[in-house]
C-alpha cells in the first residue's frame, strides 16, 4: 500500500514538473486563451450572416406591404372611374387639351379687331343704308326749337326697301359717345339728312361702330285725297275741304320740307291737326315749318 502510494506522488511530481517546463517553454499559449481564439475565428461570419439575413427579410416584407398598398390604392381608383365615368372624361379631356395646347406651342389668346364703318354702309336686314355722316352747325329742327347748334352729327340715310319706313330709330357709336338717329315716313328710294337726335357731336375719330336699328314699316302713305281736298295758298297755308259726305271729327296732316327731289330735310315728320271739319266745310291752316316751295304732305289720318 505504501508503495502504490509513492508511486502515485511521484507521478504527480513528474506531472507537475512537466506543465513548468511547458510554460517555460511556450509562453503563447499562456497569453491567448482558447476559448476566445476560437469564437474570435469561427463566429464572426455566421453573425454577419445572420444580420443579412435578417435585413433582407425587412426589405422582403416591406416590398409586399407596399406591393399590398399599390394594389388597394388601384382598386379604389378603379371603383372611383366606375362611379364617376363623367369626371374621368373631363380629365381626359383637360389633359388632351392641355397636351395639344403645348405641342402647338401654348395656347395663344385671339384678339378681334372691331369692324370700323365705312360709307356707304347698308344694312341689308333693314333695308337701310347710311350714305354718310357729317358735322352740321345752323338750326336744329329735329325737335321743331329751330335753335342753333355746332358740329352736331348728321348722317344721310336711304331706305332701300320696298316700303315705307314709318319710323326708324338707328345708333352708331364713336368711343364712349353714342349718336342716336330717328327718322319717320320715309318712302322707298327716297333719302333724308337726319340729325343726331340728342345733339352729340361728332368727332370724326375713324373709329365708329354700328350698333342697331329699329325699324316699323307701312305698306304706303295716304292723303285721303277722296275724303279731303288740299291747295296750297299763296301766303303759305294749306286750304282743307272736307269732301268725304259727312262730318269729320279730327285729322291730322304730316308733312316734310325737302332739300331736293329725292331728299328731305331732317328725319322729322311735322304734324298739324284740324278738330271738326263739318261736311263739305273748307278751312286753311298755316302749319309751322310748313314752306309751300318745297314742303310735302306725306300723309292724312281720319280719326
Amino acid at each position: 500500500m505504501k508503495k502504490k502510494i509513492l508511486i502515485g506522488v511521484t507521478v504527480l511530481i513528474f506531472l507537475g514538473i512537466a506543465v513548468a517546463v511547458g510554460l517555460q517553454y511556450f509562453p503563447e499559449i499562456k497569453k491567448v486563451p482558447i476559448k476566445t481564439a476560437v469564437s474570435t475565428s469561427q463566429d464572426i461570419e455566421p453573425a454577419k450572416e445572420n444580420q443579412e439575413d435578417t435585413e433582407e427579410k425587412k426589405e422582403t416584407n416591406l416590398s409586399e406591404e407596399e406591393a399590398k398598398a399599390e394594389n388597394i390604392e388601384e382598386n379604389e381608383t378603379e371603383e372611383t372611374e366606375k362611379e364617376n365615368p363623367e369626371e374621368k372624361n373631363s380629365e381626359d379631356s383637360v389633359q388632351k387639351s392641355s397636351q395639344s395646347s403645348d405641342e402647338s406651342g401654348g395656347s395663344q389668346s385671339v384678339q378681334v379687331q372691331p369692324s370700323y364703318m365705312s360709307f356707304p354702309f347698308t344694312d341689308e336686314s333693314k333695308g337701310v343704308e347710311i350714305q354718310s355722316i357729317e358735322k352740321y352747325s345752323g338750326y336744329f329742327i329735329e325737335d321743331g326749337t329751330d335753335e342753333e347748334v355746332s358740329d352736331v352729327a348728321v348722317i344721310m340715310v336711304k331706305n332701300n326697301s320696298d316700303q315705307v319706313i314709318e319710323y326708324g330709330d338707328l345708333k352708331l357709336s364713336e368711343g364712349e359717345n353714342v349718336l342716336e338717329f330717328q327718322f319717320s315716313l320715309l318712302p322707298p328710294g327716297k333719302t333724308a339728312l337726319v340729325m343726331e337726335a340728342n345733339r352729340n357731336t361728332y368727332q370724326d375719330s375713324g373709329r365708329l361702330l354700328y350698333q342697331q336699328c329699329e325699324i316699323a314699316n307701312l305698306d304706303s302713305l295716304s292723303t285721303e285725297n277722296d275724303k279731303i281736298q288740299t291747295e296750297f295758298t299763296e301766303d303759305g297755308g294749306i286750304n282743307l275741304k272736307n269732301i268725304s259726305g259727312e262730318d269729320i271729327a279730327s285729322l291730322r296732316i304730316f308733312y316734310k320740307n325737302r332739300l331736293d327731289e329725292n331728299t328731305y330735310m331732317g328725319g322729322i315728320a311735322y304734324t298739324a291737326e284740324v278738330q271738326e271739319l263739318k261736311m263739305e266745310e273748307s278751312r286753311v291752316i298755316y302749319p309751322s315749318h310748313y314752306n309751300k316751295d318745297y314742303g310735302e304732305i306725306m300723309m292724312i289720318r281720319l280719326y
